[in-house]
C-alpha cells in the first residue's frame, strides 16, 4: 500500500536504508524504506531531542495536519520516533518527492517554458485555496519556491505550512537569519508582519508570499538576491519597494502581472483571496494547456542530461523544503523513468538502440554489412515485441481479459481484444473501451503522465481510496498506468470511457500517436 490513510506512530525500525539528503534549520532530512508500506518516503527530524510536554504539542499540531489531504498538498503520513540514550528524537514522516523543490527547478532549468510555469502557479494557488477553505483556515505562513515540492511530471506538492511550533522547538531555526517574528522567510514575509510588533498573522500574508512567488517563477531569480544586508530587505519593504519588475519578460500575460502585484500590495485589505487568484490562474494555463505534455518531457530530459553531467557526489535531491529558510543549491535527483519514453528503451529492454549504434561505432559505415543492421533493429524490434508481450500476458492473467494478436499486423504489436463470449473487438474510432484495451500495452509503455489521470478518477470516485493508495505506491509510471487499468476494467465501460476522456485531456498526443501508427 501507499502512506496510510491513518495519522501513524512510526517507530525507527520501521524505515530502513536511510540516507541523508540535506540538512536546514527544522534539522536533517532522510529519505528511506518504510518495510511495511513498501514505499520510499522522507523523514524530516529534529536535530535536538525534545521533552514529553513539547512532544505532545508537537504530535497534536502534526495530527491537525494531517486532515489536510488534497492533490496539491505533500501527503502527511506519521510522527517518526527515535530512543537513543533514553531521550526521544521526532520527526516527521512524509510523502517523497524525487523532483525536490521549485527553487532547484529553477536553478537548473532556465527559461522555464511557459506552459508548466503557468501551470505551477495555478496548481499552488489551488493548493492555498484549500487551505484557506478549510474550518478552521489554515494558514501557510512559509510559502516561497523551496517550499513547493514536484512530483516526477512537475505536478506541485505543498509543504512545511502549519508546523509553526515545529520550527520554533529548531535550534538553528530560532538563528536563522532569514527568518523573523512570526513565521515566514524575510523575502516573502509582508511589510506589515515586519513593522508591526503585535502582527497577527491573516489570509493575507500567504496573498503576499504568492505575489513574490509570482514573480520569482516567472524571472526564474530570487528576490532581492542583490540586497548587501538582510536587514536592508526588511526596512525597504516596509517602506513600499518590491522585486524588480523591469526583470519581468515581455509576454508576460497583463492579467497575472496585475494578480501579481495585487497580491503584494501595502494594503493588505487589497489583496485577493486565493479563491479570486485561480480564477485568474486557470485562465493563464488554459491558453497554453496543450503545451504542458510536451514542456514537460523537454525538462525532464534537459534534467536527465544535467544529472548524467553531475558527479555522484552531487546527486542529492532536495526535499528539505526549506524549513530554516535557506536556499539549497543541489542539483535534483531524477529516477530514470522520468524522461517518457525514454525509460522503456533504456531500462525495460534488454538493449538499447543506442547500445546498438555504440556496438558499431568503431566500424566505418561502409564497412558495415546491412544484414547485421537489419539483424540488430530486427532485434531490437523483437525484444519490444517480447515486452509488449509479457504486458499483455500478466493483463490477461490478472484481468481475465485476453488480448490476442492481431492477425494482419502480428509484426507491429497490435491486438484485438476477446472476451468470455468470444466477441472480438477491433478498434473503431470513437469507441473508448475498445480502444483502451487495444493499445493496453503502449499505454503503459508510453503513459507517463498518469497521475493528474489518477487524481481525477480518484475525485470523481471512479477509483477507491483504498486503490488510489496502491497506485500511488508505484514507483514507476508503467506500474501505476497497469494497476489503473486493472482496476477500471472491473468498473464496466463507464469508467474505461471516463478514463479515455482524461487521456485526451492530458495527453491528447499519445492518443494522436497511436491512430497514426494504427494508419
Amino acid at each position: 500500500m501507499s502512506g496510510p490513510e491513518k495519522f501513524h506512530d512510526v517507530p525507527a525500525e520501521k524505515i530502513i536504508n536511510l540516507t541523508h539528503i540535506n540538512s536546514g534549520g527544522f534539522g536533517d532530512v532522510f529519505k528511506g524504506d518504510h518495510v511495511d508500506w513498501g514505499i520510499t518516503v522522507a523523514v524530516k527530524l529534529l536535530r535536538d531531542p525534545t521533552g514529553q510536554t513539547v512532544n505532545r504539542e508537537l504530535v497534536k499540531e502534526v495530527r491537525v495536519m494531517h486532515h489536510a489531504r488534497f492533490d496539491y498538498i505533500e501527503r502527511l503520513y506519521g510522527i517518526y520516533k527515535k530512543q537513543t540514550n533514553g531521550v526521544t528524537y521526532l520527526g516527521i514522516v512524509m510523502e517523497y518527492l524525487e523532483n525536490g523543490s521549485l527553487d532547484s527547478l529553477l536553478k537548473q532549468v532556465q527559461p522555464l517554458p511557459l506552459s508548466l510555469q503557468f501551470r505551477i502557479l495555478h496548481e499552488v494557488a489551488l493548493g492555498m485555496n484549500y487551505l484557506h477553505g478549510l474550518q478552521p483556515t489554515l494558514l501557510h505562513l512559509d510559502l516561497k519556491t523551496s517550499n513547493v515540492l514536484l512530483d516526477e511530471n512537475f505536478h506541485v506538492r505543498l509543504t512545511d505550512f502549519g508546523l509553526s511550533k515545529w520550527k520554533q522547538t529548531s535550534t538553528m531555526s530560532r538563528q536563522s537569519s532569514t527568518s523573523y517574528g512570526v513565521g515566514g522567510t524575510l523575502a516573502y514575509k509582508p511589510p506589515e508582519a515586519l513593522t508591526d510588533l503585535n502582527y497577527k498573522p491573516q489570509q493575507a500574508f500567504d496573498s503576499y508570499s504568492y505575489g513574490i512567488l509570482i514573480w520569482s517563477v516567472i524571472t526564474g531569480q530570487e528576490p532581492y538576491s542583490n540586497a548587501v544586508v538582510q536587514s536592508l530587505v526588511e526596512v525597504c519593504v516596509g517602506r513600499g519597494q518590491r522585486p524588480d519588475i523591469t526583470l519581468l519578460p515581455n509576454n508576460m500575460p497583463p492579467d497575472l502581472k496585475d494578480l501579481m502585484m495585487q497580491c503584494w500590495s501595502q494594503d493588505p485589505d487589497k489583496r485577493p483571496h486565493f479563491k479570486a487568484c485561480i480564477i485568474v490562474t486557470r485562465k493563464v494555463f488554459e491558453v497554453l494547456k496543450l503545451d504542458v505534455i510536451k514542456d514537460v518531457r523537454i525538462v525532464q530530459d534537459k534534467l536527465r542530461n544535467i544529472q548524467e553531467d553531475t558527479s555522484p557526489e552531487g546527486q542529492q535531491n532536495e526535499h528539505d523544503s526549506g524549513l530554516s529558510g535557506e536556499q539549497n543549491s543541489a542539483p535534483l535527483s531524477l529516477k530514470s523513468s522520468i524522461a517518457a519514453t525514454a525509460e522503456y528503451n533504456e531500462v525495460n529492454v534488454g538493449t538499447s538502440a543506442a547500445q546498438e549504434s555504440e556496438a558499431h561505432q568503431d566500424v566505418p559505415t561502409d564497412q558495415q554489412d546491412p544484414t547485421q543492421q537489419g539483424s540488430s533493429e530486427s532485434r531490437i524490434q523483437e525484444q519490444k515485441d517480447s515486452k509488449d508481450g509479457s504486458i499483455r500476458n500478466q493483463f490477461e492473467q490478472e484481468s481475465g481479459v485476453i488480448l490476442q494478436q492481431n492477425p494482419e499486423s502480428s509484426s507491429s504489436g497490435r491486438s484485438i481484444i476477446s472476451t468470455d463470449s468470444d466477441t472480438d473487438y477491433r478498434y473503431p474510432a470513437g469507441q473508448e473501451q475498445p480502444f483502451i484495451m487495444h493499445y493496453f500495452p503502449q499505454l503503459v509503455e508510453r503513459l507517463s503522465n498518469i497521475d493528474p489521470i489518477l487524481d481525477s478518477l480518484y475525485s470523481k470516485s471512479y477509483i477507491s481510496s483504498s486503490e488510489y493508495s496502491i497506485i500511488r505506491s508505484k514507483r514507476v509510471y508503467h506500474d501505476k498506468v497497469r494497476e489503473t487499468l486493472l482496476f477500471l476494467k472491473n468498473k464496466g465501460t463507464d469508467a474505461m470511457n471516463q478514463f479515455y476522456l482524461l487521456l485526451q485531456e492530458y495527453d491528447h498526443f499519445l492518443v494522436e500517436d497511436l491512430l497514426k501508427d494504427q494508419g
